[in-house]
């Protein structure tokens, strides 16, 4: 049951946050606010009332630059919504939202805290989790913005098929805009200000990333014929990290340390994103032409999900790190539907030994590790023997220059007694310009300890690419796949133009 409600808004939003608040609370009324004029204030005012019967606190930059609204907005929506056990929390308007359990913590009889025994477990509990993912602006704009047209078109046209009644949510929509209307009476005209353009600050700037001076015995360079089944191996600064790429032959070292950690994040990712994207694409290709080649396979949780969606298809898995192909190889072995047909190879991209014909081809997490030459060569090496409807499917990392990306825990497992964490950094690589270093760090903590009772680290050379570099390299022509919301986009390239081949998508790709 909601207790009350927080939110913050510049005036030019006021509307779509009153359609975020009605839609959170299941409902608009009943609603009104206190007598008078907002409380003053620069830059926020304040108002107060109820939306829902729930109390209201809400505060409104009244500010407007009448030719450039959205620019000098302090920021956009944020809403917080308490219940009795706990506060569910808007960030901003593009997520994420983060969740805070209600604290109590019992007391025994000389009042102190009881931490440890029966009825203790609550306390395990995060003090805030975070759920949904952030993106970059420029994902806002190219990605996120069409993506939510296209959703209310889309139920536009699927109301018209049905022959929904049109009045049947009008009520709601007028009572939305009685409420907008309602409010900005209370606030009066907004003040008209035209400021200089604003600097915003980047986040490495207040959390500059610790410099290790043991890295540098783990730098190793080169490309790699390795592939991530995680989140992006490095995103603009903002948004979420990466997953660790398994390495190639020239970078396995560093691999083969952190490889234990890798299915922590792995798993759930592909599970989620990849695995139901590929899945769906393969099983309504032809793959006639010849067997699927998984390039940079890992741990074999993409070839699993592969060989599960086309039982008819053999399919050969490269994956040149020690550690993680041990992984993938005693994945084959404990299934015997999968060792009759996966074939599992140390071969390293470029260098492949691959079938004269391949019906499709895998390249998730590979490209960056390779440099632009290598790259060259394995496009060399697979074109010809490419069907003219096999698909190749890219994951695209998110990344089309290098960045500075500062050290951001982005996932926690626990296991038994330990808890582990996977920390992930990046940065401009000082020995080339145009690739990057990035950076992870495993730790290992026993219940109860602060230190952490083990410590992996592990650093390799990305060569940061777009889709339209893949597309200029290859002369394959590309389309992106749907896959979940937050998750590296996917692309399938082929021979022949795609009917269904979106510009935009492809267009946001292009290098800048």
């Amino acid at each position: 049951q909601p207790l009350f409600v927080d939110a913050a808004s510049p005036v030019h939003l006021m509307h779509p946050l009153v359609d975020i608040l009605g839609r959170a609370l299941g409902a608009l009324r009943p609603w009104g606010f206190d007598e008078g004029p907002a409380r003053p204030g620069r830059p926020f005012q304040t108002v107060s009332g109820t939306l829902a019967g729930v109390p209201l606190t809400l505060r409104v930059q009244n500010q407007l630059d009448p030719g450039d609204r959205d620019n000098h907005a302090l920021h956009w929506h944020r809403v917080s919504l308490g219940t009795e056990g706990g506060v569910l929390t808007l960030a901003d308007t593009h997520g994420p939202v983060l969740w805070s359990p209600r604290l109590h913590v019992a007391r025994d009889a000389g009042h102190h805290f009881v931490l440890d025994g029966p009825g203790t477990e609550p306390l395990e509990r995060a003090t805030t989790s975070v759920r949904g993912e952030t993106g970059s602006f420029r994902e806002v704009f190219t990605r996120l913005w069409p993506d939510a047209l296209g959703l209310a078109l889309d139920g536009m046209r699927a109301a018209v098929a049905e022959r929904a009644d049109p009045l049947a949510g009008a009520q709601y929509d007028l009572t939305v805009c009685r409420i907008w209307s309602a409010l900005a009476t209370r606030l009066g005209p907004p003040e008209l200000v035209r400021p200089a353009p604003p600097r915003p600050l980047p986040v490495e700037t207040l959390f500059p990333r610790e410099t290790d001076a043991g890295a540098a015995d783990t730098l190793s360079g080169g490309g790699s014929g390795a592939r991530s089944t995680g989140p992006t191996a490095a995103r603009e600064p903002g948004t979420s990290a990466p997953a660790p790429h398994p390495a190639g032959a020239g970078d396995s070292s560093p691999y083969d340390a952190s490889a234990e950690f890798f299915d922590l994040v792995a798993a759930p990712h592909t599970a989620t994103a990849s695995a139901p994207a590929v899945a769906a694409l393969l099983s309504a290709a032809d793959l006639s032409y010849g067997p699927v080649a998984d390039i940079g396979a890992g741990t074999g949780l993409l070839t699993e999900a592969v060989a599960r969606a086309r039982p008819d298809t053999e399919i050969f898995a490269s994956e040149p790190a020690t550690a993680m192909r041990a992984v993938l190889t005693s994945r084959v072995f404990g299934d015997p539907e999968l060792r009759a047909r996966v074939t599992v190879t140390a071969d390293r991209a470029p260098e492949l030994d691959l079938p004269d014909r391949l019906g499709a081809v895998l390249l998730c997490g590979v490209l960056g590790h390779l440099n632009p030459g290598e790259r060259a060569l394995l496009w060399r090496d697979l074109l010809p023997r490419l069907g003219p409807e096999s698909p190749v499917v890219v994951e695209l990392m998110g990344l089309e220059r290098p960045v500075e990306l500062a050290e951001t825990r982005t996932a926690t497992a626990r296991a038994g007694r330990h808890t582990y964490s996977w920390w992930f950094s990046g940065a401009p690589d000082p020995g080339e310009p145009r690739a990057m270093r990035l950076h992870s760090t495993w730790r290992v903590h026993e219940d109860g300890a602060a230190a952490p009772v083990r410590e992996v680290r592990d650093t390799h050379r990305w060569w940061p690419f777009g889709l339209s570099a893949v597309e200029g390299e290859s002369g394959l022509r590309a389309r992106l796949l749907d896959t979940r919301p937050g998750a590296p986009p996917l692309a399938v390239l082929t021979k022949s133009p795609s009917p269904d081949r979106h510009p935009a998508a492809h267009d946001s790709e292009a290098p800048r």
